[in-house]
């Protein structure tokens, strides 16, 4: 019964670090697409690469 458990809480905790992950890419990629071409140009980003990445769906890698 305990393994069990074990294993359902390092599953719990795994999903829940997936979450995290998939809100901290998806708040950057939308911060990315808010940035001003002066903004990009500083980072060596040009607009188009920012729009695609912006696009990429919630599960891109």
């Amino acid at each position: 019964m305990q393994a069990m458990l074990a294993t359902l809480t390092e599953m719990l905790r795994r999903l829940i670090e997936d979450v995290e992950k998939f809100c901290r890419k998806r708040r950057g990629r939308l911060a990315l697409s808010e940035l001003t071409d002066d903004e990009l140009r500083d980072i060596g980003v040009s607009r188009s690469e920012a729009m695609t990445e912006a696009a990429k769906s919630a599960f891109w890698r």
